[in-house]
């Protein structure tokens, strides 16, 4: 590889880098994980959702400004999709808890080892099913619980 090869790849290797989506997940894990529990579970039961605003039950203080100061100290963008990730925990009311996770694996684990997303839609990786058609048939669910999960997974 020639140095003018080299030199344009690392010029372009942070955009590369700053393209790829974020896990907020994994994001969870790794700067909240050694202190609280599982995320879905962490949303459920210490968090709740107030005029559109993902807050603290007991102090009804807004996530956001906590995840700023708190102990991973993330900045802004990384801060909205952990907010992000918890509203939908919340609002999902652990569905895939109680309808899924007896089968299946952790929902994490799931999403990030069985789907891969294709033209804006959620695949099964080894069948190349649509997750959206899947559902309609799969787990037991009811039609307004489909969508639910649908968001949940996405």
């Amino acid at each position: 590889m020639s140095v003018l090869a080299i030199r344009v790849f690392l010029l372009y290797l942070p955009m590369v880098a700053h393209a790829q989506p974020i896990d907020p997940h994994a994001l969870f894990e790794e700067k909240c994980g050694r202190c609280h529990e599982h995320a879905g579970t962490f949303a459920r039961e210490t968090l709740t959702i107030e005029n559109g605003e993902v807050v603290r039950l007991r102090s009804s203080k807004p996530v956001l400004k906590t995840l700023a100061s708190h102990f991973g100290k993330l900045p802004d963008a990384k801060a909205d999709q952990i907010v992000d990730m918890f509203r939908h925990q919340i609002l999902s009311g652990g569905l895939y808890e109680s309808k899924c996770r007896f089968c299946h694996d952790p929902a994490k684990d799931l999403a990030r080892q069985t789907l891969i997303m294709r033209e804006g839609r959620i695949i099964d990786r080894y069948t190349g099913q649509s997750v959206e058609d899947l559902l309609s048939y799969h787990g037991r669910l009811e039609s307004g619980e489909q969508q639910v999960m649908l968001d949940m997974l996405t």
